[in-house]
């Protein structure tokens, strides 16, 4: 089968987005397709090694001469650019028109397409499809969603981009979201093309440390913050007022939100590592803390991270009132009653998450 897989970023970016990319073009191609990741890529990565054992294909899906990051992290970004930006006040618009001139130039690039995937965030990649697909050359036309755009509870959308939504709805086969909660943040004439299928990684290779007892309670938070939405300062400031011995250990890249100051010499904040490494910290820790959002149509990816490392997880709001404030110095004591569960795991397994994706071609 001939898949091609177009998104903004592929490894070695560690999002979610780029990730969803990265595993499923790896184990479609180490299942025998003929399979094409496209993707902004900073051309410092060298991907002939994984080209050559699983005869996966990554391609440079354009230059944005408009301040897209590519999956090195690199931005190009000019005054101009800024500017518009500011003026348009919209992300997902400008600097996202770059995707028209690079998906079009792609889409007339392949010929016929058995599944054609197409990763979102950012939605402009799937409003770049809808524009330039060619249904007489692709077979089905999946449109991955992480989030959801126009129905998202977090930040109004503008009315003139309602017409843009409606019309990748009714050009694709199936819309894929990872939660079953994000159906209704689409409009309810395509919600019967709506599968929840969720992300995807290669459970064979997690391998973990034994966990031993921190001398220490040592517990860890994975992510990013966002105002509003997933804000740790509450819990900062609950942490900065206590006299007990913590170890807070932070791995984000939004570090403006945990402040070194706000828990001196208790909490160390580092910047994002390769999610193999991750793992191996968070299984190191005592406890994991996941901030959650104030709405269910969105679910954080790394909950599964989570949930693999074997590690408790304490969910606290933004607002952190008192009662998990008495569920987090339960934590502290060892005592994890009230931990987050995730069950079954399975659902994430790669081979899986693969195997849905196929049947929706089939």
């Amino acid at each position: 089968m001939k898949i091609v897989i177009i998104g903004q970023w592929t490894y070695p970016d560690q999002r979610p987005r780029a990730q969803r990319t990265w595993q499923l073009g790896l184990q479609f191609a180490k299942e025998g397709h003929d399979v094409t990741i496209y993707a902004l890529l900073g051309g410092e990565t060298d991907y002939s090694g994984v080209e050559e054992k699983y005869g996966l294909k990554i391609r440079n899906l354009g230059v944005s001469p408009n301040g897209l990051k590519d999956s090195e992290g690199h931005r190009r970004k000019t005054l101009h650019s800024s500017a518009v930006k500011i003026l348009l006040n919209e992300y997902n618009v400008f600097p996202g028109c770059d995707f028209r001139r690079m998906v079009r130039e792609t889409l007339e690039r392949e010929a016929e397409i058995d599944l054609l995937i197409s990763v979102a965030c950012p939605h402009a990649i799937h409003w770049a499809v809808a524009r330039y697909i060619d249904r007489a050359k692709v077979k089905k036309w999946v449109a991955d969603c992480g989030d959801p755009f126009m129905l998202n509870p977090f930040g109004k959308k503008r009315r003139y981009l309602e017409k843009t939504e409606r019309r990748w709805c009714e050009r694709c086969d199936f819309i894929t979201v990872p939660v079953e909660q994000a159906i209704d943040s689409y409009y309810p004439e395509y919600r019967d093309k709506i599968r929840v299928i969720p992300q995807g990684f290669d459970l064979d290779e997690v391998v973990l440390p034994e966990y031993t007892v921190n001398s220490v309670p040592t517990f860890v938070f994975a992510g990013r913050g966002y105002s509003g939405l997933r804000d740790p300062a509450n819990f900062l400031r609950y942490l900065s007022s206590g006299k007990r011995e913590f170890r807070f250990l932070v791995y984000t890249n939004t570090p403006e939100f945990f402040p070194g100051e706000s828990v001196p010499d208790r909490m160390s904040v580092r910047g994002f590592i390769p999610r193999s490494e991750l793992l191996c910290e968070l299984a190191k820790a005592d406890f994991l803390v996941n901030i959650v959002n104030p709405s269910t149509v969105q679910s954080p990816s790394k909950l599964i991270d989570y949930a693999l490392s074997g590690r408790p997880i304490l969910d606290i709001s933004s607002a952190f009132p008192a009662e998990e404030q008495q569920v987090f110095e339960q934590f502290l004591d060892g005592n994890y009653e009230k931990a987050h569960k995730v069950v079954g795991l399975e659902r994430f397994d790669i081979r899986n998450v693969a195997r849905s994706f196929l049947e929706l071609a089939r």
